[in-house]
């Protein structure tokens, strides 16, 4: 006999919606209800330099602006107003490269919102890379990668003074 998750609350599902525009030859917007997200996955990294002293120690490490990325999968569907096969292939585009991408409906450190249920939404940037995928006996998906850059996702940091080393 097996017990699954007892005691213990988990997360399970995609909890995000994405909504993006396209200008270029195809004028066309992506609304939030025009697809369902299958896929998220949320990197950070960023970029140390450890600064060495004549003995090669270690004295000190500076960090460059850290890069959040998240790569999502989506299907694009009809929405609520016209769901028909007609208009769910209206809604496989990508964005145009440079643009956002609202991330809405998450947890606020991915959407910018101050509550950890997610109040508030939060633009990504899309530099390009997107595949559309389509298959004779399958779904179409739409994958792409977004960046954020800056110390916190959420909110900017500013330096109030400089210090000298």
């Amino acid at each position: 006999m097996a017990f699954k998750g007892i005691g213990r609350a988990v997360s399970k599902g995609v909890p995000y919606t994405f909504a993006w525009a396209r200008g270029i030859g195809t004028t066309a917007t992506v609304a939030a209800d025009d697809n369902r997200a299958i896929g998220f996955d949320y990197t950070h990294d960023v970029t140390a330099t450890d600064h060495r002293d004549g003995t090669s120690a270690v004295f000190a490490t500076t960090f460059d602006e850290p890069v959040h990325t998240i790569s999502i999968r989506t299907i694009p569907v009809g929405n609520s107003t016209t769901n028909t096969g007609d208009r769910a292939r209206l809604h496989g585009i990508t964005p145009d490269i440079g643009t956002a991408v609202t991330l809405a409906n998450g947890p606020a450190y991915f959407t910018g919102g101050t509550a950890i249920t997610g109040a508030g939404t939060a633009s990504w940037i899309y530099k390009g890379g997107a595949s559309i995928s389509y298959t004779p006996d399958g779904v179409t998906e739409v994958s792409m990668t977004l960046y954020r850059h800056g110390f916190n996702v959420e909110a900017p940091t500013t330096f109030a003074a400089v210090q000298d080393l």
